[in-house]
């Protein structure tokens, strides 16, 4: 019988519409359901005019046309349509009243039924509308709700990443014929409206229903759906749409507020005040607009996101990508990881405010409340009797304060403090300065701290509020601070080490340890001819330790080249070695480097080891050797002088401890001056086999997990050093009564060995240390044969007069002459002859200790007089020479002898 009652009305209701059959019926229908309907136009064929104004909507018009028999309507606002019966639904009746009015209108009948509208009493902006009281309209959405749990979801709700059991706990339903029903709840549960959705995802006109809440007199629609729980402390986010703010709080668990429409305005919520509002919406407009009202309404942080870029396919064409399509497509945890994402990013854009936060936790701003105002926007200056006085446009506040590790050279640990500040930008920054330099206010127009909110004008009070604010500090204990990458007094800092804060960035390893130990296992492999590549990654794993060793003694840094074709491997061999600690372009200088550049590259990291590639192009000219020169001798910044100090701060330049390598298509050594060519153990050879294309690609490959063998050796040295120390001693003992090796010869195979039994040790692979050893001390016992020390050590010595700081003066005749002067003696002399030198001048004695005791002065002296290029008297090596009443010993070098010299050189 039910079934019968269903068939019959839908036959009366078809009938009803047929009935329509010109636009004067239409017309009569429009004006008995709405008496105050206004036509603007009507013609034969259509009719043009306003919608009546209804509670919570602007007026807007639409259009109604014969198609047909039949009569059709379309928005001309909301691009609603359809037939007689969907205009009534537009009108604002329900479906019952609808079918109701169209059947009676048909026949005759009067409408006595159907109630008249009231001016509805206008909502005050900003507030929540009432919930739903009318049981018609509940008893409907319980109908929906059950029919949705018992049955299959919706086309319109499918694909949006929300499962069925989702829509159910959320209030969603479904009408018998299709439509998604959306109910929208106020933060604390109530029922403020319903929704109502086309079956089709794919319509884009009249896809939402007017909102039934509509229906009751004096009352508008609600603006928002929220989802969650509006007392949970935390973020609250604001999107565009129901199902986009479903979909966020599922991905989220945070309160979401839903708007309704884009036009809709934000209620004033008192869930907002001092909260971090995330606002986004398909068009940035309406997120601004959002994001202003949020402000308004006390908000805390308000970011607002901008616009999805995406497109997805919508019918025969495309539409904006929106929550839901990311939901769908990138799981929940994709679409969690993207917001994050989308907010980590607002928030650097407009300097998210969690610096303010930051600084009331650390300072105790009452104590400063004495003095200075400081707030989210700045900092304030108090007087008596005075408005307060802007010091900063911006917020700038101390964070932190900490003391370095290292001693400097006023052997005294430095203190150091945290500034944090906004750029115009809005972009948050942070920067260690010297406490002093803060104080002092010499800091702040240094580029490291671009963007700081300090003008000139209020520097000196800008110096005077830190120095008050670092006294109020909650927690007064002091960071220990690494203060550059490698060894802080005991400590290697290099990657992220626990219990020490670095001023800068600490490296991370990159890839896996699987994948750099394939490059290991390749070397390895090649056996004998692997070799030369175990000597670099030995050095290479041990240079952090060249500086514990020169803190007690003054040695050699070592050198090691590599002379070989271009194609033969060199760059694979070396830049695997360097991938030990970090990528090879961080240590590497090539030929296009500036002299500058290469000293700065080559200081930056002094523990680690540096590679100067196609050096034979770099120590072309003067200027590239003297940087090699420089850099040979462990400094940088025109520094020329040996040292056993730890550090030369006192100098004005950095010390540089880690060994080099060097890689050239000829042989080098000659050419490098200053003693370093004695420090220089240059192999020659092919690094890989002729037919070791695919080691080569290996190891270029295993070199990109770069730091995973360093994270491992740096945790060695903080533990260990003290006992590698020692195995280093033993090792030098044993290789010079072994190897008979001279001078810091024994240091360099010792630091070979320590280096290669490390990776040993820490990778389980098994590597011939000792065979590495002695083929490098055959190399080193070659090299040192082959030497030319007379024409090296002349060389150096002319290097350093030529450089040297000569004063004018007159000899005795008249004639003109230079004289070196160190302290107030006279220790040389350049004149048309030569130079005279005084053998025992530090000029001459800085040359001779720079070979580090490998070299014999007395037997360079008679080298030198074999080869006639000093002036002796029988067998003494010096001259006389008068200078007025004083009579100086000195070596004579005769201007043929230089051209001599330098022609062999």
């Amino acid at each position: 019988m039910r079934g019968e009652a269903y068939t019959r009305r839908d036959q009366e209701l078809t009938e009803a519409i047929d009935a329509f059959d010109h636009l004067g019926k239409v017309e009569g229908l429009i004006r008995q359901v709405c008496p105050g309907y206004r036509f603007q136009q009507r013609t034969e064929h259509e009719l043009r005019g306003t919608r009546p104004h209804i509670p919570g909507s602007d007026s807007d018009g639409f259009v109604v046309r014969m198609k047909g028999r039949r009569a059709v309507f379309a928005s001309q606002v909301d691009h609603a349509e359809g037939g007689l019966f969907e205009l009534l639904l537009y009108l604002g009746q329900s479906r019952k009243e609808a079918a109701d009015t169209l059947i009676a209108f048909s026949g005759g009948g009067a409408l006595s039924t159907q109630p008249r509208r009231v001016a509805a009493a206008p909502r005050v902006k900003g507030q929540l509308p009432s919930p739903i009281r009318d049981e018609v309209m509940l008893t409907a959405l319980r109908e929906d709700q059950a029919r949705l749990a018992g049955g299959p979801l919706p086309e319109s709700a499918s694909g949006r990443g929300i499962s069925k059991a989702e829509y159910v706990q959320a209030g969603f339903g479904v009408t018998d014929d299709g439509w998604l029903t959306m109910p929208l709840y106020g933060p604390h549960g109530a029922l403020l409206d319903v929704q109502k959705r086309h079956p089709r995802r794919d319509v884009k006109k009249g896809k939402y229903l007017p909102r039934l809440g509509r229906r009751e007199d004096g009352r508008g629609p609600s603006p928002v759906a929220c989802y969650g729980d509006a007392g949970k402390a935390g973020t609250i986010y604001v999107v565009e749409g129901p199902l986009n703010a479903l979909s966020v709080h599922l991905a989220t668990g945070a309160f979401t507020i839903g708007m309704a429409g884009a036009s809709q305005s934000v209620p004033q919520l008192s869930e907002v005040p001092r909260r971090t509002a995330i606002v986004y919406a398909d068009e940035l407009s309406a997120a601004e607009a959002w994001g202003r009202q949020l402000g308004a309404h006390g908000a805390g942080d308000v970011l607002v996101l901008p616009p999805l870029e995406g497109r997805v396919p919508s019918g025969r064409s495309d539409r904006q990508e929106d929550f839901c399509d990311l939901h769908e497509r990138q799981g929940r945890d994709g679409l969690r990881t993207f917001l994050d994402g989308q907010v980590q990013a607002a928030q650097r854009r407009v300097g998210h405010t969690g610096l303010w936060e930051e600084a009331q936790a650390r300072l105790d701003l009452d104590g400063l409340g004495e003095r200075y105002l400081i707030t989210a926007g700045g900092v304030k200056a108090l007087t008596s009797g005075q408005r307060p006085q802007p010091l900063t446009p911006r917020l700038l506040v101390p964070l932190r304060q900490g003391r370095a590790i290292t001693a400097g050279a006023s052997r005294t640990h430095a203190l150091y403090v945290e500034l944090g500040w906004l750029t115009p930008g809005g972009e948050v920054c942070r920067a260690w300065v010297l406490e002093r330099e803060a104080r002092a206010g010499t800091c702040f127009f240094s580029d490291a701290l671009e963007g700081l909110p300090v003008t000139e004008a209020s520097r000196r009070q800008v110096s005077s509020y830190l120095n008050e604010a670092v006294t109020h500090f909650r927690d007064k204990r002091e960071l220990r601070l690494a203060t550059r990458l490698g060894w802080n007094g005991s400590l290697f800092a290099l990657y992220e080490t626990q219990g020490v804060t670095f001023i800068g960035t600490l490296r991370r390893p990159e890839g896996s340890l699987g994948t750099w130990l394939s490059g290991l296992k390749a070397v390895l492999d090649l056996g004998e001819a692997g070799m030369l590549s175990l000597v670099f990654l030995g050095f290479a794993a041990a240079s952090p330790l060249v500086r514990q060793v020169a803190l007690t003694r003054d040695i050699r840094r070592p050198w090691i080249g590599l002379v070989a074709p271009t194609s033969t491997g060199k760059n694979s061999v070396i830049g695997f070695a360097l991938s030990v600690w970090m990528r090879e372009e961080e240590v590497r200088m090539s030929s296009g480097s500036t002299v500058k550049g290469a000293q700065d590259a080559a200081t930056r990291l002094p523990d680690l080891p540096v590679f100067l590639d196609d050096l034979h192009t770099l120590s072309e000219t003067p200027e590239g050797q003297q940087a090699l020169r420089h850099l040979s001798l462990g400094f940088g910044g025109g520094q020329q002088r040996r040292t056993s100090t730890p550090t030369l701060e006192a100098q004005g330049g950095e010390e540089r401890f880690g060994v080099a390598f060097y890689a050239a298509e000829h042989a080098m050594a000659e050419k490098v001056t200053g003693g370093a060519h004695m420090r220089t153990i240059e192999l020659a050879g092919h690094p890989l086999p002729p037919d070791s294309k695919e080691v080569a690609d290996t190891l270029k490959r295993a070199a990109r997990a770069h730091g995973q063998l360093g994270a491992l050796l740096a945790g060695q040295y903080n533990t260990r050093v003290t006992e590698l120390m020692e195995r280093l001693s033993h090792r030098e003992r044993v290789y010079q009564a072994r190897h008979r090796a001279v001078a810091d010869d024994a240091v360099s195979l010792a630091l070979l060995h320590v280096g290669l039994a490390l990776i040993q040790e820490v990778t389980g692979e098994g590597v011939p240390v000792e065979q590495a050893v002695a083929y490098l001390a055959e190399s080193a016992k070659a090299r040192r044969r082959e030497a030319d020390d007379a024409l090296r050590v002349m060389r150096d010595l002319l290097t350093a007069l030529r450089e040297a700081e000569w004063k004018e003066g007159q000899r005795g005749d008249g004639k003109g002459q230079r004289v070196l002067v160190e302290g107030e003696r006279a220790m040389g002399f350049d004149d048309e002859t030569g130079y005279d030198i005084k053998p025992g001048a530090a000029l001459v004695t800085r040359v001779f200790e720079s070979y580090g005791g490998l070299i014999s002065r007395l037997d360079i002296q008679r080298k030198w007089r074999a080869r006639g290029w000093i002036v002796t008297r029988g067998d003494a090596f010096t001259v006389s020479r008068k200078t007025g009443t004083s009579t100086h010993e000195v070596w004579r070098i005769n201007r043929a002898a230089l051209e001599k010299a330098d022609r062999e050189a």
